[in-house]
């Protein structure tokens, strides 16, 4: 895992966490950075980012 410095980041609320992440990396190319998951083992956090 690479890590870097986050001077600024946004933090979003969604409704639909897997539709959600499922579309940022699919339509804009996001990568998953760290995904915390719930006691079920669904993600219930995910830091992403664009890919350089």
């Amino acid at each position: 895992m690479e890590f870097y410095p986050m001077p600024l980041f946004v933090k979003l609320s969604v409704s639909n966490m897997e539709n959600s992440l499922c579309w940022y990396k699919k339509v804009l190319k996001f990568e998953s950075v760290f995904e915390l998951l719930n006691k079920d083992g669904k993600v219930m956090m995910a830091h992403i980012r664009g890919k350089k």
